[in-house]
């Protein structure tokens, strides 16, 4: 695992350093009656890098203060507090957000990745996990038990907000959507109250995510898998169009096994463009799934083939270093 997961999973609070000698006065009655509350303001060593984007274009956003909740009391009282005192609050987690929803100006950011907690249900089809968790140490946790659930192949995106927006990955095909494997959802509704999403309450957080409140928890389904294919295999960039539409044939005209997830995009390699296409089988019948990269690799001149056997684990991190 990264050191950039491991030093956001947790971080220090000095609240000399991370609060300051002069906060921000709008902060003032939450700092001097939750003392224990993580918060850090724009003077504190760990703000830059706590406010952090994938986005760069938003880098340069300065909110108000960021605050790190380690349960669900705390998210409470947070959420209370800026809205009896009207202060735009932000929720923040992986920080992969295309628009900069995270990391608002002068917004109080509510950082919910130390809400981290993952349990397995006994019998293993389960998983409770805190809203803040990242892919990586989710797909880590479930590699140890044999098991799998979709996820992004980036291992610092927060799972829930991908799951929100859809959650594509490589397994979807398999198992579903990212957004298909949650089962009830825990929420900190914007009264500051907390509750188990009825039914209709949960129809709407599987479309609209955050939209509602704060997702403190989640429960997801999970699934036994311990081995798979799962690379790119790069083509020539003059031959994409023959490629493409021989796809979309084999995609329209044949049944195609669920096992079986391809997604196609443009890169460059060393300089050079080329089409790339992610190839995924989802089985432990491995030679099926060989079976299928091979007529695959046969659309076109394959410049590189960079499919492995490998359990899910292994395939994120090596995707994503790519």
């Amino acid at each position: 695992m990264s050191a950039a997961l491991d030093f956001f999973k947790t971080m220090d609070f000095n609240p000399t350093l991370d609060i300051g000698s002069s906060p921000p006065s709008h902060l003032q009655s939450l700092i001097s009656s939750n003392p224990n509350i993580k918060i850090y303001t724009r003077t504190s060593p760990h703000f830059d890098p706590l406010k952090s984007i994938w986005n760069l274009k938003y880098a340069s956003n300065e909110p108000l203060a960021l605050i790190r909740p380690t349960n669900v009391s705390e998210v409470s009282t947070i959420v209370k507090f800026c809205v009896a005192n009207d202060l735009p609050l932000a929720v923040r987690s992986g920080g992969h957000d295309l628009f900069g929803r995270s990391i608002v100006p002068d917004a109080v950011i509510l950082d919910i990745r130390e809400l981290n907690s993952i349990k397995l249900s006994d019998d293993e089809k389960t998983v409770v996990i805190g809203g803040g968790i990242q892919t990586g140490d989710l797909v880590n946790f479930l590699d140890a038990k044999g098991l799998v659930t979709p996820a992004s192949l980036a291992g610092i995106v927060g799972w829930a907000g991908w799951a929100f927006a859809g959650g594509f990955g490589p397994l979807v095909n398999a198992y579903g959507l990212g957004v298909d494997q949650i089962v009830s959802a825990r929420i900190v509704t914007s009264d500051g109250g907390v509750k188990e999403a009825d039914p209709e309450l949960l129809w709407g957080i599987k479309g609209a995510g955050g939209a509602f409140g704060v997702i403190t928890e989640l429960m997801i389904r999970v699934h036994p898998l311990t081995k798979m294919l799962g690379g790119m295999v790069l083509f020539q960039f003059d031959q994409a169009g023959k490629v493409i539409e021989e796809v979309q044939k084999i995609l329209g005209t044949e049944t195609v096994p669920k096992e079986l997830c391809i997604g196609v995009h443009f890169s460059k390699r060393g300089g050079a463009p080329m089409l790339s296409m992610a190839f995924s089988w989802v089985s432990e019948d491995i030679e099926e799934g060989r079976t299928w990269l091979e007529r695959i690799k046969g659309l076109g001149n394959v410049m590189m083939d960079m499919v492995i056997e490998s359990k899910f684990l292994p395939l994120v991190f090596h995707l994503h270093r790519h």
